[in-house]
């Protein structure tokens, strides 16, 4: 099977790294490859190293992988900071010769250096077209058919001008007779086509695209948000497409007003949804609590970030769990999911929709920046297939309307304001009785109220598909995993499985409520049993302590980098 791994690194906005993997993974996938991205951005606005890995198969890929067979670094900085997550023994490094002074061979690298910089500079007459002629030199050594890039370049910068696109294939094309002329084939990595999959009708999307697209789906009419890395692309998603279908997308001043202006909205009837990252979500906390106070539904995305306070703007991590299950003063309890990939991303958007309107809650969606800014071509959705769930209306009833009447399941029925049959109630975040009208001096309704609100949550219990289970039947061990590692988990499970031993994994999209009775039942299954997550606390594991009878262990990581498949399969050995 084929299965290459390229990582380029470079200075941010000079050297444009990004964009040379961005052209590499869609002619991949015009190839008919399946394609795993991982990107990395500097928190400045120019400058600083970014990086963007591609993983290419011609078969079903879970993970970036464990690290480049192939590392093009296009300046000092990028070689001096990656050359130790290359491969040894036939790792291949492509380097600028003209930026970059690579030390004396080691670990069975293979070296090529092309000048990159005085060819965009001297041939082409354009410093801008570096990453091409990088593109031309990587077609040259491995493979990827030079016309599927040629095309790629077009769709991407067509628009622009016939003289833009014809630079950009002069610098691929030089890059490529760089390589034909001056470079020897010393390695044995190929960029491998898939001619089956060619046509298959794939979308190609990344994460913030995905959760745009599903919220479309889930007939969102108000998005209201403010700019946030990682989250803002699902803004910019939907303030191109979503006035398109009747929908209102609303930049706010800050955080807190865009989930104010999203419970308003709600309140008035409309499906709504913000989204920010862990910064914003801490500046929402308050009116999460007025959410859950009121019962409004409302979806709340939390592309999370490397934390505490500003952290690490553009790396990942999983740490804002404890925040998006218990950020509020008092017992205001709320649904948490979390999606595994680009799929997920998408669909389980619709299922937080669906959640919110059926138990009257505001719903965090927990996505990472890995997963936000990584892409995927996924199979074109059949939207007209989704099932959207529509919140409870009371449409009958008069002035006599109890829009927090105490039912038995905790759910009881809205009314949208101004409609003819002439329903009055009051929405107040003060403690309030079946009509909403203040109450903060009768103890008895006010717990009774309390029990109402967590009633319809613990319901959400018994919601299923929110859950994977991988592996055989019993194992040795088992390891309950939440997030975007999902794959790398299960690609490090395959491995021990072939050394023979038998891993159980159970990945969660669904944290809160938190599904006891289908963790102990996995719990019964295995002989030991772990939480991997990407945070310093594990707090998946203290939540799992907390709430049940059971004490797994703990595999954790928080270094704003995604884990290996390599990395989970080594930790598991030693719980062996």
């Amino acid at each position: 099977m084929s299965d290459l791994i390229v990582k380029v690194g470079g200075e941010g906005g000079t050297d444009s790294p990004t964009t040379a993997g961005e052209l590499i993974t869609l002619s991949a996938i015009r190839e008919g490859n399946s394609v795993f991205t991982l990107r990395t951005l500097p928190a400045e606005i120019k400058g600083g190293l970014a990086t963007y890995q591609v993983r290419m198969c011609d078969h079903e890929v879970l993970s970036p992988g464990d690290g480049p067979d192939v590392l093009c670094c296009m300046n000092q900085e990028a070689y001096d900071r990656l050359l130790d997550e290359l491969k040894p023994d036939g790792g291949v490094l492509v380097y600028d010769s003209d930026t970059v002074t690579p030390s004396p061979h080691a670990n069975g690298f293979i070296y090529y250096g092309v000048p990159l910089s005085s060819i965009s500079a001297e041939s082409i007459k354009e410093r801008r077209t570096k990453n091409m002629v990088l593109l031309g030199a990587l077609a040259g050594l491995f493979g990827i058919p030079v016309e599927t890039l040629k095309q790629t370049v077009k769709d991407k910068y067509g628009r622009r001008s016939e003289e833009v696109v014809a630079v950009n294939n002069a610098a691929i094309d030089a890059g490529f007779q760089f390589v034909e002329q001056e470079l020897p084939k010393l390695d044995s990595h190929h960029f491998t086509p898939n001619p089956d999959n060619r046509e298959t009708r794939r979308m190609v999307i990344d994460g913030s695209e995905a959760v745009a697209i599903g919220a479309a789906a889930a007939h969102c009419a108000v998005y209201a948000g403010y700019p946030i890395t990682p989250a803002s692309d699902i803004m910019h998603w939907l303030a191109k497409h979503l006035p398109k279908l009747g929908g209102t997308v609303i930049q706010t001043e800050d955080e807190i007003s865009a989930l104010g202006a999203c419970l308003g909205a709600s309140f008035a009837g409309a499906r709504t949804m913000t989204a920010t990252s862990g910064p914003g979500l801490s500046l929402m906390v308050e009116l999460l609590g007025l959410g859950t106070m009121t019962e409004l539904p409302v979806v709340v995305v939390d592309a999370m970030r490397g934390g505490p306070s500003t952290g690490l703007p553009t790396k990942c991590e999983s740490g804002d769990l404890n925040l998006a299950v218990y950020g509020a003063h008092g017992d205001a309890p709320r649904i948490v999911v979390a999606p595994a990939d680009i799929h997920d991303c998408l669909y389980d958007t619709i299922g937080a929709f669906n959640l919110a309107e059926k138990y009257q809650t505001p719903v965090i969606l927990l996505s990472d920046q890995s997963m936000a800014m990584r892409t995927q071509a996924i199979a074109k959705p059949d939207l007209s297939q989704v099932e959207l769930v529509q919140r409870k209306i009371e449409r009958e009833q008069g002035r006599d309307f109890k829009r927090y009447e105490l039912t038995e399941d905790g759910i009881s029925a809205m009314a949208v304001p101004g409609t003819p049959t002439d329903q009055y109630h009051l929405v107040t975040g003060l403690a309030h009785d079946e009509t909403g009208s203040p109450s903060t001096n009768d103890g008895e309704l006010s717990a009774a109220m309390m029990d109402k609100r967590l009633r319809k949550i613990q319901a959400a219990r018994l919601e299923g598909g929110w859950s994977r289970l991988h592996g055989p039947d019993r194992g040795a061990i088992g390891v309950i995993s939440w997030g975007s590692l999902e794959g790398a988990l299960v690609e490090a499970t395959e491995r021990l499985a072939a050394e023979g031993h038998a891993v159980r994994v159970l990945h969660l999209r669904m944290l809160s409520p938190l599904p006891i009775e289908e963790l102990e039942a996995f719990a019964a299954t295995v002989d030991k049993l772990v939480v991997c997550e990407l945070n310093h606390s594990g707090q998946l594991q203290r939540l799992i302590r907390a709430e049940t009878e059971l004490k797994p262990g703990l595999i954790n990581k928080y270094d704003g980098v995604p884990f290996t498949p390599r990395e989970i399969a080594s930790a598991l050995r030693k719980e062996l």
